[in-house]
């Protein structure tokens, strides 16, 4: 059972990629490879992966922002057909699931709808509905609920992917018994030595762990040694210890106070 809005009202559904490309038909393909990151952007996905001989490429797909909606019976049909009406609302269609282990399946409403960042509130709105039980899976951030919902590998997993230019059109994933190896990813480690100095974290000096230069000298000459250096290198992965409570904060302190950019 599915519910379609009236074209009329609200923005029309995105384009679901066929692979088509500006000037005549994109390239087709598959390939094996890793998946390194995603991020959402808007109602589409930006996937990174690293295939085997070590590009990185990134990959287009549709994401469809939803929740569910668990109705009183008897309801269903109404308030499905208000919310196609609305203007946020893609698709409305009718999904069985397990609000919990020991429940038995109820039938729910799946809520697509246009623009992620309206979903909250759309969803808190639908909840004002009479006969509206509950809201399922609003608690999920974008990036998780296409990961699980749509994607359905995660990061670092070894896939197959089908592509039409920049679309991603495919992805299947690979089992760790066919003999995979792990991920071609550089791995670069930098050590900073920080001290107490005038009640702030003060940069003494930076050690690259994998060639052993350190840095030393003012600290703005240390953060655009390690600047440098970190470009030099161009790893897929970087490991500082007490990244986050300790040194990004001083980086970020240390790049407008000396006018380092980074």
């Amino acid at each position: 059972m599915r519910y379609r809005r009236n074209s009329v009202c609200g923005i029309p559904a995105p384009s679901s990629g066929t692979g088509l490309g500006s000037g005549g038909w994109a390239r087709l393909g598959s390939e094996r490879c890793w998946i390194l990151d995603v991020y959402i952007d808007g109602w589409e996905a930006a996937v990174w992966i690293m295939t085997e001989d070590g590009r990185v490429v990134r990959l287009r797909d549709r994401y469809d922002p939803f929740f569910h909606l668990l109705c009183s019976p008897g309801y269903e049909e109404g308030i499905a057909y208000r919310l196609s009406e609305c203007p946020e609302v893609r698709r409305v269609s009718a999904e069985e699931l397990h609000p919990s282990f020991d429940g038995r399946a109820r039938q729910m409403l799946k809520v697509e709808t246009t623009w992620g960042l309206r979903l909250r509130q759309l969803a808190l709105a639908a909840k004002r509905i009479p006969g509206v039980e509950a809201v399922y899976n609003l608690s999920l951030g974008h990036v998780q609920r296409y990961l699980f919902t749509r994607l359905r590998a995660a990061p670092t997993s070894m896939v197959e992917v089908d592509y039409g230019g920049d679309r991603l059109l495919a992805v299947r994933k690979l089992q760790d018994e066919d003999g995979l190896a792990p991920p071609p990813f550089r791995l670069v480690a930098f050590i900073p030595d920080l001290e107490r100095r005038g009640g702030r974290w003060a940069l003494r000096t930076v050690r690259c762990a994998s060639c052993g230069y350190e840095a030393s000298g003012g600290e703005g000459r240390i953060l655009e040694f390690f600047l440098e250096h970190l470009a030099c290198e161009d790893p897929d992965l970087v490991l500082i210890p007490d990244l986050d409570k300790r040194f990004y904060p001083l980086a970020l302190w240390l790049s407008k106070k000396e006018g380092v950019p980074l």
